[in-house]
């Protein structure tokens, strides 16, 4: 049995536990999810990106898949964060209601950046710098002249 790359796709979101029902519901005409549709015989999300002033059609990722699509793109991007990962999975043309949880756990699986969180945590926290006294505004004579005095203990120990 010779099945298409679409007719996978489409079998996978049918056996996904949130867009099954969604699929069958639009697959039937009936519309309590009007951002969805099915073109090609896969079923898409239209949203509309925060940057772009066009909607886009999405590709409905189905969880089976979508762990390994998160992956390759935090990996790509040289193991960039969740926000920076999810960002590009949206720009990428995917959506996933479940993306945000599953790249959380695929981040704290990342043998990679777990070492990077680690040495983070084993760096000698930074030293506050000292505070300098205020001075008081008019009192820059005195200051100078109190600088200047000496005591007589502090001029035997000069010489």
């Amino acid at each position: 049995m010779d099945l298409s790359t679409s007719a996978i796709l489409a079998q996978l979101q049918k056996e996904d536990s949130y867009l099954g029902p969604i699929w069958e519901q639009v697959e039937k005409g009936k519309y309590p999810f009007p951002k969805f549709f099915i073109k090609d015989g896969v079923l898409y999300r239209k949203c509309m990106p925060k940057h772009s002033k066009s909607e886009q059609h999405a590709f409905c990722m189905p969880d089976v898949r979508l762990q390994l699509a998160l992956l390759a793109i935090h990996l790509a991007m040289n193991h960039a964060s969740v926000t920076q990962t999810l960002r590009h999975f949206e720009q990428y043309g995917y959506y996933s209601k479940n993306a945000k949880r599953i790249m959380i756990s695929c981040i704290e699986a990342c043998a990679h950046c777990a070492l990077s969180r680690r040495e983070e945590a084993q760096k000698a926290p930074l030293e506050p710098r000292p505070k300098r006294p205020r001075r008081k505004k008019g009192k820059k004579s005195e200051q100078r002249d109190l600088m200047r005095f000496q005591t007589p203990s502090d001029a035997d120990t000069a010489a």
